[in-house]
């Protein structure tokens, strides 16, 4: 049976090398081993072994063995060993099972990208929705937020932080084909770790584009791999900062440093001064994400408190527009839900005498008419990866 089960292994990473040699490159590293204590499957990171129970593996056809090695070697690819931190709880599912909601997560997040790939058969157990990948950005991080917030509620759900500590608040749908084991590790080890995991597959891209099979795909996730991005909040706020007034005036001497007998210069245009945040409320941007950039704004209406902030609700037309001044406390309410059109946004600015230092659009660029680009610089917060004529790009993630 174990001679046969390892045949069959061997099989599916020849396969693999062949057809998909980015995965395939990965899966060469893996010890394999035949444990029946283990439910389905499981794989260690920092060991690099991959574990199959030999019922489990026996349930399978080759195509669906295929897709299960290769699903095994995208965990500790994608660090989901090492990412895990305090999100530890433990959820009943629809079957009455004990799981880990960061194993549930972590599956959407894998079986999306082999899908999109088309590797295998997913084994009909497996998780698979685009629907809640998306709600999660895209990241495991997000769609273990999106499980836990969303799954049916069997009591108090806790803080939300993940630690559920095994007593099944809430139940959730389906279950995790394998287990992802995690092992205690200081800091400086997991750098190590995940330095190790990035060589890794930048080599299996190598390898893979010198087969010549290497899909746009693949590309892109290997690039945001290697080149993660920066967070796209930070980018915001120094976007915000770089507008800022800051003309020294020599005339009036700054009283901070004067106990010091230093005489510097003051600051004549410390505050922000006028600025527009303009919401796409478009039928294509969901609710999550308008409140994850809202939070923000509210952030950045904290720090830097504009002489005025233009808040501008839009989808194909305005739908609202709110003005808050210095001493008011900003508050985010969308409304609308057709198409999108930038133009609509800057005739309106123009038509009502709105010149701001600085505009941002919080949108997912799927944009009927982007219009003339104005004299302000642009900053648009996507929910998408896409492309404006004008204006800087990036990225909520």
């Amino acid at each position: 049976m174990k001679q046969d089960i390892s045949a069959r292994l061997a099989k599916a990473k020849v396969s693999l090398v062949l057809d998909h040699p980015f995965v395939g490159s990965i899966a060469l590293n893996f010890k394999y081993v035949i444990n029946d204590d283990i439910p389905t499957a499981g794989v260690c990171g920092a060991t690099k072994t991959i574990i199959f129970n030999s019922k489990f593996v026996d349930s399978l056809s080759d195509k669906e063995l295929l897709f299960l090695v290769a699903h095994e070697c995208f965990h500790p690819m994608f660090e989901h060993h090492l990412r895990i931190k305090s999100r530890d709880a433990i959820v009943m599912n629809s079957e009455g099972q004990k799981v880990m909601l960061w194993n549930l997560a972590a599956d959407y997040i894998v079986n999306h990208y082999l899908d999109t790939e088309g590797i295998g058969e997913m084994p009909r157990m497996g998780l698979l929705d685009s629907n809640i990948f998306k709600a999660g950005r895209g990241t495991v991080e997000g769609v273990y937020d999106y499980l836990f917030n969303n799954m049916e509620s069997q009591g108090e759900q806790g803080n939300g932080e993940g630690n559920g500590e095994g007593n099944g608040e809430g139940v959730v749908e389906g279950n995790s084909l394998d287990e992802i084991i995690t092992t205690t590790m200081a800091e400086a080890e997991q750098q190590q770790e995940a330095n190790g995991w990035k060589q890794m597959v930048a080599q299996a891209a190598q390898t893979a584009k010198s087969m010549g099979k290497i899909s746009a795909n693949t590309e892109i996730l290997v690039g945001g791999m290697l080149n993660p991005k920066a967070d796209w909040r930070s980018i915001l706020q120094n976007f915000v900062e770089r507008h800022r007034s800051d003309q020294r005036n020599w005339s009036r001497f700054s009283r901070r440093y004067l106990s010091q007998d230093m005489y510097l210069p003051g600051i004549s245009g410390e505050a922000l001064h006028e600025i527009a945040v303009c919401i796409d409320c478009s039928g294509s941007v969901s609710n999550s994400d308008i409140e994850q950039a809202a939070a923000e704004l509210v952030n950045i209406k904290e720090i830097y408190n504009p002489l005025k902030m233009h808040v501008i609700y839009f989808d194909s037309s305005i739908c609202g527009h709110d003005v808050f001044e210095q001493d008011d406390e900003l508050h985010i309410k969308p409304r609308g839900g057709g198409g999108t059109s930038f133009k609509v946004v800057l005739d309106y600015m123009y038509k009502h005498d709105i010149n701001p230092v600085i505009c941002v659009f919080i949108t997912d660029l799927c944009c009927s008419d982007f219009g003339d680009e104005p004299d302000y610089p642009v900053l648009c917060v996507t929910t998408e990866s896409g492309t404006a004529p004008f204006g800087e790009i990036i990225e909520m993630g």
